[in-house]
């Protein structure tokens, strides 16, 4: 971002609220920080792993992180903050990196090992809140289910 003044401005009061334990101000600072993170992880990715992975994808991983670990930052102040968001969502760029470029490998120049995979496609989080949802639906189903 040419001009971040404006933007640690605004981050400020929401960032001191949530690092006093307010929720509600954790959950608005994320979803300001979302569409800015979004806007940089569309000139993060690359083209080829575009194809497995969507800017919001990037950005919604980033922000759970950071919100799973706000009782990590160290720092104060709204720029820290924000250099934190992005160094999370770097690393978080690498993991996704690794995980759809890293299919398939030989151990030891093991020639067996080069058809079993490292490492698992996981679902993305929009697909695992999906699946999530479904099997709470398939449990409240059979819950209403009448007792034999």
């Amino acid at each position: 971002m040419k001009d971040e003044a404006p933007l640690f401005e605004e981050l400020q009061p929401l960032l001191d609220k949530a690092l006093q334990g307010s929720l509600a101000a954790l959950n608005h600072l994320m979803a300001f920080c979302f569409s800015k993170l979004k806007v940089q992880a569309q000139r993060q990715i690359g083209r080829a792993l575009r194809s497995q992975v969507a800017p919001s994808d990037l950005a919604q991983s980033t922000c759970m992180q950071a919100a799973q670990h706000i009782h990590d930052f160290r720092g104060e102040t709204a720029q820290k903050f924000w250099n934190w968001l992005r160094r999370i969502q770097r690393n978080q760029l690498v993991d996704m990196t690794r995980k759809f470029k890293l299919k398939e490998a030989p151990l030891d120049g093991d020639s067996s090992a080069t058809n079993q995979p490292l490492i698992d496609a996981l679902p993305s989080p929009k697909t695992w809140a999906i699946k999530e949802e479904q099997k709470e639906a398939v449990r409240k189903a059979v819950d209403a289910l009448p007792a034999h």
